[in-house]
């Protein structure tokens, strides 16, 4: 008995207990049929009696198979080909003057497919190649007068006048000529100088047979150069005596020089080898632009050609215009002597050849 009153009073148990009692309980409240009544505080109220009676569960109703009724075969419909008549093309009435386009070819590329070699015909092999003219070279003038102020050092005033005479002569020979002027108190000093040049007109232009360079009334500043193509030798004649040097092919004189771009364009040839009736240089000269330069006779187009010597101390530029056969119409020179410049005054030209006494006018 003791130890069922320990047990009771143990928590955990006593919890036990009240839950199975409680489950009992239920039990017979629910299955047992059991009734109750509430205590009659009015006899005018109703008597209410609750009873639960356990009901059977429900049948399941068989559910008879459904039948899927299988839908019918869908037919393919034949689509018949339709019979297209064939329409011939009308003729297109003929018009003049009316570009026919043809069907634009595809392209297809080649670059790697083998070549076939396919020797021209016999008659072809023995046609002669034509190849096609040039631009013909402009006629060199026959006569030229060109007029110049000569300039020294910084002097704004002209110092002196130049005058250079060209002249075609029969049997393709030439004459050159050159007269410089010295002015005002210069003129005390500075004596007149004359330059003179004969030779050929030949197919590489003009080929100096003489060359003077006189000083008024100085013979010992005076020259004569012959050159001899023949013998391939220049002499050059002075009051000491003569000295002969090699001749080399197209060597020119001073006058010569610049009058040569009349028949080779200059960009073409700018080296020369030039006499001055002393020696005999070579006149290397570069292009150094085109150029619009004022003169007294308007605004000339102009290429420029510069030379400076081995030594440094002799430099000459030209300006050649390409309106008139590239003849000089500026030209600058500057040594240890000081510096002359000569500016183009007057241009004068002939096409057709002019008598021999002209030049002397």
């Amino acid at each position: 008995m003791n130890r069922i009153v320990q047990l009771f009073n143990h928590v955990g148990y006593r919890r036990m207990a009240i839950a199975v009692l409680l489950s009992v309980f239920l039990h017979v409240l629910l299955f047992g049929g059991v009734s109750w009544k509430l205590p009659d505080l009015n006899n005018n109220t109703t008597i209410i009696q609750a009873q639960l009676v356990q009901k059977a569960p429900p049948k399941l109703q068989e559910l008879k198979p459904v039948s899927i009724k299988a839908k019918p075969a869908v037919r393919k419909k034949v689509v018949k080909p339709v019979k297209v008549p064939v329409i011939e093309p009308k003729p297109e009435p003929q018009t003049e003057n009316v570009a026919v386009i043809k069907p634009r070819q595809s392209v297809i590329d080649d670059r790697n497919a083998p070549t076939e070699y396919i020797e021209p015909p016999v008659e072809a092999l023995n046609d002669p190649i034509t190849i096609p003219a040039e631009d013909p070279i402009p006629t060199p003038y026959a006569y030229v007068v060109s007029e110049f102020d000569a300039k020294r050092g910084q002097d704004a005033s002209a110092a002196g006048t130049a005058k250079i005479i060209y002249q075609a002569l029969p049997n393709q020979h030439y004459s050159l000529t050159s007269q410089m002027h010295a002015k005002g108190l210069l003129a005390l000093f500075v004596q007149q100088r004359i330059l003179s040049s004969e030779g050929l007109v030949t197919d590489k232009g003009l080929q100096p047979l003489s060359f003077k360079y006189q000083v008024q009334n100085n013979q010992d500043k005076s020259t004569t150069t012959v050159f001899d193509w023949q013998n391939k030798t220049v002499t050059f004649q002075t009051s000491k005596g003569e000295k002969k040097v090699p001749l080399p092919d197209g060597a020119q004189d001073l006058l010569t020089f610049m009058y040569q771009s009349m028949f080779v364009p200059p960009l073409n040839e700018i080296k020369y080898y030039v006499t001055n009736g002393r020696t005999m240089r070579e006149y290397d000269y570069e292009f150094t632009g085109e150029e619009v330069i004022s003169t007294k006779i308007g605004e000339l187009n102009t290429i420029h050609l510069h030379r400076t010597n081995d030594d440094g101390d002799e430099i000459i530029d030209l300006w050649l215009a390409t309106d008139y056969l590239h003849l000089p119409v500026k030209i600058t020179q500057t040594n240890k002597k000081g510096s002359l410049e000569l500016y183009i005054t007057s241009l004068k030209t002939e096409a057709i050849p002019l008598e021999v006494s002209k030049v002397h006018n």
